[in-house]
């Protein structure tokens, strides 16, 4: 299993008992790390521990390398995604989603926004 797995399933299962949507994964090791299906929309996506200003670079980078390998959305799956780096992206239209549910997903059909949920301790 890819370390990544873990992140994607936890995000899917957030997302999922938050709206509701029917959320399934495909594990396809390409270029991308997983395809995720949510209501029947596909994404691919890029599964990142965390993203903070500091690697916005990196990050717009790797999108337009995926936006040449795949006819799908991205969708960006991060453990931890910084406030200021959230805004940006929703900002400039990149979809993201946090383990804890946070997410921005903007399809033709479907939008998914959702913000101010906390980070659960152990």
């Amino acid at each position: 299993m890819y370390p990544n797995n873990d992140l994607i399933y936890d995000a899917s299962i957030v997302l999922e008992q938050i709206t509701g949507l029917n959320v399934t994964e495909e594990s396809r090791r390409k270029e991308y790390d997983c395809i995720v299906d949510i209501n029947g929309y596909d994404f691919t996506i890029e599964a990142k521990n965390e993203l903070r200003k500091e690697n916005k670079g990196f990050l717009l980078t790797r999108l337009e390398q995926l936006s040449s390998l795949t006819k799908y959305h991205t969708l960006h799956i991060v453990k931890y995604i910084a406030l200021e780096v959230a805004k940006k992206m929703k900002e400039n239209g990149i979809n993201y989603l946090d383990v804890t549910g946070n997410c921005y997903n903007k399809n033709k059909e479907l939008i998914i926004y959702i913000a101010g949920q906390k980070v659960q301790r152990k």
